[in-house]
């Protein structure tokens, strides 16, 4: 495989310059070289522009700069309409990846002309580069994955993910939905067998306070919205399961909710999704959310912490989150495991 492909990568950032500037330096230092390198600023008020300045001679990186904030889906939206690569990378700015995620990704779209996205496997870090979670235990795909999309038994999150700029035309391009959620379901639907997920773990993601979990209501008008938008764009057979994806986006709610603390919001979720498809009592997602909402958000979050912390105890010393880990050369300490 040639050291350079047609890969543009898309960075969406607000204001996390240091964080962005790890997250650059790990696409900048794949085995694989992407065309383009595609930053796109949804007008952050911190040292963003400074640190990305110190990339102008990088012909690789192109910083876009956004006048207004518009959020992080539609500055996706704005980082697709100005790629030119055969395939779309995303990777968010607080997310790092592994030295040979292009290079496996690529590799596997390569193989079959039909395939449309392709996703690997992942670990959780902090903010302190501390490893939570080596590598996520998730579901496989099944023979046919749509379901398995879903009812997000797995979720092809976009920093581990690479699409081919065809088949994303094909569905009418980014629309400002949650696309870890709903394109790799139209995609399952549209291209059987086009959907592939890698075993390797080639990314790591970042667990803090300011991700969109602790923005419940907004989250919660995005799952609704998205929900409509999928269904308005998948087949008649596949409306039966409308009200029951409805209940499980209104169980998700329920537990952002609750982890924001706004346990009245959190039930009244639990009880629409009830109303939406009482079979939903017999789901996981149920249970979870009932679970959580018996117990007051301050002790969980305590919960959570001392969970992070026994994490991080069992972590500690096996792959170090450090730069030769992360820029430096593959090799058998730092391939994907």
């Amino acid at each position: 495989m040639p050291s350079a492909v047609s890969v543009s990568v898309i960075i969406r950032t607000y204001n996390q310059a240091g964080l962005l500037q790890e997250a650059l330096e790990s696409v900048l230092n794949q085995t694989l070289q992407p065309l383009e390198v595609i930053v796109v600023d949804d007008a952050s008020t911190d040292e963003t522009p400074e640190m990305m300045a110190t990339y102008d001679g990088n012909d690789t990186v192109h910083y876009e700069r956004l006048e207004q904030n518009l959020g992080m889906l539609r500055t996706g939206q704005i980082g697709f309409a100005k790629s030119r690569g055969k395939y779309i990378a995303f990777l968010d700015h607080d997310d790092l990846w592994l030295p040979r995620h292009l290079e496996l990704c690529v590799a596997a779209l390569e193989s079959k002309s039909d395939t449309a996205l392709v996703f690997t496997r992942y670990g959780l870090f902090d903010l302190r580069r501390d490893i939570l979670v080596q590598k996520v235990a998730e579901a496989s795909l099944a023979e046919s994955p749509l379901e398995t999309l879903l009812f997000k038994r797995v979720i092809a999150t976009p920093s581990r993910s690479v699409y081919s700029r065809r088949a994303l035309t094909d569905l009418g391009g980014l629309q400002p939905i949650l696309w870890d959620w709903v394109y790799p379901v139209l995609l399952a639907e549209k291209y059987p067998g086009g959907v592939v997920q890698l075993p390797e773990r080639t990314a790591f993601f970042r667990t803090h306070g300011a991700q969109s979990y602790c923005q419940p209501e907004k989250l919660f008008n995005s799952l609704i919205e998205s929900t409509e938008y999928l269904f308005e764009n998948l087949p008649p057979d596949r409306q039966h399961l409308k009200p029951r994806v409805f209940a499980l986006n209104l169980l998700n709610s329920a537990v952002f909710y609750w982890q924001a603390e706004n346990t009245r919001e959190a039930w009244q979720c639990l009880r629409q999704a009830f109303k939406t498809d009482s079979r939903c009592i017999f789901t996981k997602d149920f249970r979870v959310a009932l679970v959580r909402l018996l117990v007051h958000p301050t002790l969980g979050r305590i919960a959570r912490n001392w969970k992070r912390k026994i994490q991080r105890k069992r972590s500690a010393g096996t792959v170090p989150i450090s730069r030769p880990l992360l820029y430096g050369k593959a090799s058998e300490s730092t391939s994907p495991k």
